[in-house]
């Protein structure tokens, strides 16, 4: 210890004592102290001894010091940072210095993460993170097809202060749908509103949906919305069979599918030149035109009356060739008398699965053969006894699945096939029906019929000779004749 005496005889002289190791201190924990002389004759207060104290306290993590006093007896206070705890789960924590110089205890420990209770399994929802830390964030996300209660598809928790979660979570509810909707002229199968549940519309008798199919499935989606809501069973017609002036229909049924053939009558043509047009019931409308003069079959004359001894006969011509689908052909004449040899491009072929022939110019007015260049496609397969494929237009190399409704097996005991569209334009193999399951049916084998038309040109060869042999020998009569038929055709139309 030193000091330092400015006057020690004197009342009122001071005297200042400090210790002389930087590290110690007197009791009162001061590393200096100061004494005065009084009136008395007396000091007023007395050295103590110099003493190491217990310096700095030891630093904690995740901690602060909120009071600190390192002389003997004195206390160091901690506090926890928000989040965090002793291992004792205090947040404060005081320790002591003692006389010896060192605190007490010497090692209180860290300040260690708290931690939220682990949240429960919740059936239909992922999190985005396990951990439980204070002020941890989680977020809840019901799967596709579920809900919170409120409406809502996901939450977030956070864990407190208090080490409680915001906010209590129970479960994800699974989405309900409308009752489903009501079709008339149908039977339905099923009617539980859950999450994917389905719901089949098999239509009455003859009745059929839109598309043709007689049974229909409707799925509740995640929205909460049926998967369809427009479904309608009904008679597949078309309109009345359209009138096509100077023509004959072949049938007058309008069910859907249904073939018309039309013919114009004796003398009379398309303007494309043809006697003959195709309708297809598709459904709700025939595909071809029936009003303008475009579409209605005209008058053709093929002799001009000069006077009443000499017939002048107009060159006659057939129509031309659609060389879309042709990839060669010999001539492009087109005068009665000429032959044509034509030949498909690939990827088509004639009517008799042949890619060349050869056609003449009739005296008719039109081609041997109205066999013409058509793409190759398969034939359609008909949606028949809930059979559900998708098969119109099929090209070669294209594949169709086949599988009938829950209640039906394909008649080769499979549940679905797969068939594939052969170059020649046929199925690679028998298409089979669906049949109950509690039935059998035998797969018939689609057969198509081929011939050759060399017959045909023949026949028309000798007709055309013929008719320029008469006309060589008697063409007063035919005069007549023209003039008697121009007659009957105006008789006809007045």
């Amino acid at each position: 210890m030193a000091s330092h005496i400015t006057d020690a005889s004197a009342v009122g002289s001071k005297v200042k004592f400090e210790c002389k190791e930087p590290n110690e201190q007197f009791e009162s924990g001061v590393a200096s102290m100061s004494a005065q002389c009084s009136a008395t004759g007396r000091w007023n207060t007395a050295p103590t001894q110099c003493t190491e104290g217990c310096g700095a306290p030891p630093f904690l993590e995740n901690a602060i010091l909120t009071e600190v006093n390192t002389s003997h007896g004195q206390i160091a206070e901690y506090e926890c940072q928000r989040g965090f705890l002793f291992s004792s789960g205090l947040r404060r924590l005081r320790i002591t210095c003692r006389s010896e110089g060192k605190w007490d205890p010497d090692t209180p420990g860290n300040c260690l993460d708290t931690y939220c209770d682990k949240l429960a399994d919740i059936k239909e929802a992922e999190l985005n993170t396990t951990s439980t830390v204070y002020g941890t964030a989680v977020e809840i996300s019901c799967n596709p097809g579920y809900y919170l209660e409120g409406g809502s598809s996901s939450v977030v928790l956070v864990c407190q202060d208090d080490l409680q979660w915001s906010r209590n979570l129970s479960h994800c509810l699974a989405v309900e749908c409308r009752s489903p909707p009501s079709v008339v002229h149908s039977t339905q199968h099923g009617s539980s509103v859950t999450l994917f549940s389905n719901v089949t519309y098999e239509c009455d008798g003859d009745y059929r949906h839109e598309d043709g199919y007689t049974s229909k499935t409707t799925t509740c989606q995640t929205d909460g919305e049926w998967s369809q809501v427009s479904m309608s069973c009904g008679h597949l017609r078309c309109p009345p069979v359209p009138e096509i002036s100077n023509a004959n229909p072949n049938t007058r049924l309008s069910l859907l599918q249904t073939t018309v053939n039309y013919t114009c009558y004796d003398g009379f043509k398309f303007p494309h030149g043809l006697r003959h047009k195709t309708a297809r019931c598709n459904g709700h409308a025939w595909n071809v035109e029936s009003s303008g003069d475009g579409c209605n079959c005209r008058i053709v004359e093929s002799c001009t009356l000069i006077d009443f001894h000499f017939v002048i006969f107009s060159v006659l011509h057939c129509p031309k060739l659609d060389l879309s689908s042709i990839q060669h052909v010999n001539t492009s004449q087109t005068a009665y008398g000429t032959y044509v040899e034509m030949m498909c491009k690939p990827g088509f072929l004639l009517d008799e699965e042949e890619q060349i022939t050869v056609v003449h110019c009739t005296s008719s007015g039109l081609w041997s053969s109205q066999n013409q260049c058509k793409a190759i496609v398969c034939p359609d397969i008909i949606q028949v006894d809930g059979k559900i494929v998708d098969s119109l237009n099929v090209h070669p190399g294209a594949e169709v699945n086949i599988s009938c409704h829950e209640s039906a097996i394909l008649s080769t005991k499979r549940s679905h096939m797969i068939v594939r569209c052969l170059e020649n334009g046929k199925w690679n193999q028998g298409i089979p029906d669906c049949i109950e399951k509690s039935r059998s049916k035998t797969v018939i084998e689609p057969v198509e019929a081929s011939g050759s038309d060399l017959i045909g040109v023949v026949a028309g060869l000798l007709v055309g000779f013929l008719l320029l042999f008469i006309f060589a020998i008697d063409a007063p009569a035919i005069a007549r004749d023209c003039k008697t038929l121009r007659e009957n055709v105006r008789g006809r139309h007045n």
